[in-house]
């Protein structure tokens, strides 16, 4: 799985408790509500339209509206992606240039006529609303994701189609030779002929460019000539600052790398932008490299292994600062328990130790203490990422979860619209943006920047779970569960998607499965390839067992649901949801049985617990609200109102009503029965 940068699953939770404004800046999209347009959302280095009758090619920005007949290009090492609506973008790579049509069928979204490059699709649209079209070939889209790679001249051109999830038809512009595509399926087409299907699976290999590829390399660790540093200056100042995009702006149009030093350094640039088989031709390239030549090329391999989930040799006896923190990377997707965090920290601490001024390894160790809840030793590290390196856009976003923990909300806020104006190719910022909309109540807008996250980082499960929990609160079941099941799908051993669909199964009253659901996540937690400490861990299986202690209750098995409720308290005593769950458990059992009162006291004893170390929820305090949610997506408003009515067959009635809800960091509630 890709598990290295995964380490935002604990600071996407905290997330969640975040409000505050949005300001637009350059490589985000604006603040309010949007129409039905075709739209830039973002890009990395050149954009240029053509806008008809005019056969001249400008540059734009971001927020462009492309209108029917308009191109679009992507340049050299560049990256866009296009919100091309409400339930479907467009990534483009580098060198791909675009048409728009007019819709094919009214009531159908814009046609996508794709003339050279590779696109990602990220369609969540109506089924067939949207058609994609290229000089040998016409792809109907069912609501799907899926990859498409246009090469070749015109009259030989060939499409090669690749289905992550979903359905495609695909024939030739005659509409014969039609073939069926779904799940891990792909074919391809010559400009002429009928399209075929091919075996094996390699949307992988071309989503290669779709990853985010965090900087290692330590400028220390290169041996540049001083007339090669005079050359390479303004990118070498630009790589300093953490502005990975703009050194390769920097780097001298015509300049072909001179020595093994530059080579590194350009493939590093290259991977930033996810250009992989560039990089590996520059690594390839090197002329009798030395032994630390091939240490850095060995590092850079590793780290593009480590990002796209695939097998390679870690680095035996790790010494200079750029293959300590590959190995750190390395270490972590390892995910033996608690010691690869452990480890992984120690070599990125080694890092800085060898190499003070690396401001990439300063962020990357406070990262790391982030993840075991070390405050002051995160807030000194990133202090230091930061003034070494300020443009880095994970040590910038980092930023904003720390401020978000602290509850400086309009501050978190802020800097994770820096994070994406620094780098809009970070998943995490846009995640973090889109929790934060979500939180004020601008619901479409914070679905929009999650929908992003997820079309910019298509292979990472967790943010396919905070998707899904949006199209949940949107009241769209089937999508949210299409959006688990391909998280399950994209990386098996993480828990998240199981404890979701488990809690939409719950909604669903369908218990069984919600159990087995749970269970499995359960199962899962030790497993989890992500930035946590065991004591996150701990929280992790303490709440999954209130959880499922709930379920059970529900399901008719009070004895199992307490036994549950009990293992989670034991787990994790610091959990409010493990205390708020044994005192229902306990509550229930007493109701059930009237002539056994010993556990009234520890029902009321449990509940007490729950709430002194519960946050600032209001739901806690309710005591007639019973559905203590972990982990919800949207934090309740300021005021609620819940009411609850009970017949009973002797004719007696029971009514409680609760008016709650949080001010900031304040909750109150006003029960009545």
């Amino acid at each position: 799985m890709n598990t290295f940068r995964r380490n935002w699953t604990k600071t996407a939770l905290i997330a969640l408790i975040i409000t505050g404004g949005t300001a637009i800046t350059h490589g985000q999209a604006p603040t309010g509500g949007r129409d039905a347009s075709i739209r830039i959302e973002s890009f990395e280095g050149v954009i240029e339209v053509m806008v008809p009758p005019s056969t001249v090619w400008i540059s734009t920005q971001t927020n462009q509206v492309l209108r029917p007949f308009f191109r679009v290009r992507t340049g050299p090492n560049s990256r866009a992606i296009l919100r091309w609506s409400d339930a479907s973008a467009v990534r483009m790579n580098t060198l791909t240039e675009i048409e728009i049509l007019p819709p094919h069928r009214a009531g159908a979204e814009s046609t996508l006529h794709i003339l050279d490059g590779i696109a990602s699709f990220f369609h969540r649209g109506k089924p067939g609303s949207l058609r994609t079209i290229t000089r040998g070939s016409v792809a109907g889209i069912e609501g799907t994701e899926f990859v498409i790679n246009v090469e070749g001249a015109a009259g030989s051109q060939q499409t090669t189609l690749a289905v992550l999830d979903g359905i495609v038809t695909f024939c030739d512009p005659q509409g014969e030779g039609t073939l069926i595509l779904t799940n891990g399926q792909q074919a391809t087409v010559i400009e002429g002929q009928r399209p075929a299907r091919i075996a094996g699976f390699i949307a992988e290999n071309i989503l290669q460019w779709a990853c985010y590829y965090p900087a290692v390399l330590d400028l220390n660790d290169l041996q540049l000539t001083a007339a090669e540093r005079e050359a390479l200056a303004p990118s070498l100042a630009a790589y300093r600052e953490g502005d990975l995009h703009a050194a390769l702006d920097h780097w001298p149009a015509e300049r072909t790398p001179q020595s093994n030093s530059e080579r590194i350094y350009h493939a590093a640039l290259l991977l930033a932008v996810g250009q992989v088989p560039s990089a590996g031709k520059d690594l390839t390239a090197m002329i009798e490299p030395t032994a630390t030549s091939r240490s850095l090329a060995t590092a850079l391999r590793l780290m593009a292994a480590t990002a796209n989930n695939t097998k390679a040799a870690p680095i035996a006896n790790p010494q200079s600062a750029t293959e300590l923190l590959a190995a750190s990377y390395d270490e972590q997707s390892r995910a033996i328990l608690d010691d690869s965090l452990r480890r992984a920290l120690e070599l990125a601490k080694q890092a800085v130790e060898r190499s003070p001024e690396f401001g990439f390894g300063w962020a990357r160790v406070a990262e790391l203490e982030f993840s075991f809840g070390r405050t002051r030793e995160t807030l000194a590290a990133l202090d230091k990422s930061l003034i070494l390196a300020p443009r880095n856009a994970q040590a910038i976003a980092l930023k904003g979860f720390v401020q978000a923990a602290q509850n400086r909300t309009s501050e978190a806020l802020q800097t994770f619209n820096d994070a994406i104006a620094a780098d809009s190719a970070l998943g995490n910022a846009w995640l973090g943006r889109g929790l934060a909309r979500i939180r004020r109540g601008d619901r479409k807008a914070g679905h929009e920047d999650l929908l992003i996250a997820a079309a910019i980082e298509p292979r990472r499960s967790i943010l396919r779970s905070y998707l899904a929990k949006a199209w949940n609160d949107d009241g769209d079941l089937e999508q949210a569960l299409q959006e688990l099941t391909l998280a399950k799908r994209l990386d098996p051993g993480d828990p998240t998607p199981w404890l979701y669909s488990a809690l939409l199964n719950e909604q669903g009253n369908r218990l069984n499965e919600a159990i087995r659901d749970l269970e499995k996540s359960q199962e899962l937690n030790n497993n989890r390839r992500v930035f946590r400490s065991q004591l996150r861990l701990d929280e992790d299986r303490a709440v999954r067992g209130a959880n499922l202690a709930r379920l059970y209750d529900q399901a008719g098995m009070a004895d199992v649901a307490l036994h549950r409720a009990g293992e989670a308290v034991l787990d994790d005593y610091s959990i409010a949801d493990g205390h708020y769950f044994l005192a229902t458990a306990y509550d229930r059992v007493r109701r059930s049985t009237p002539f056994e009162q010993r556990y009234e006291t520890p029902a009321y004893s449990e509940e007490l617990l729950a709430k002194l170390l519960g946050p600032p929820d209001a739901r806690l305090l309710a005591q007639s609200v019973s559905q203590y949610e972990y982990s919800g997506l949207a934090s309740l408003p300021a005021l609620k109102f819940a009411s609850a009515t009970e017949y009973r067959s002797r004719g007696a009635w029971r009514q409680e009503a609760a008016v709650f809800g949080n001010i900031e960091d304040i909750s109150y509630s006003l029960d009545t029965t």
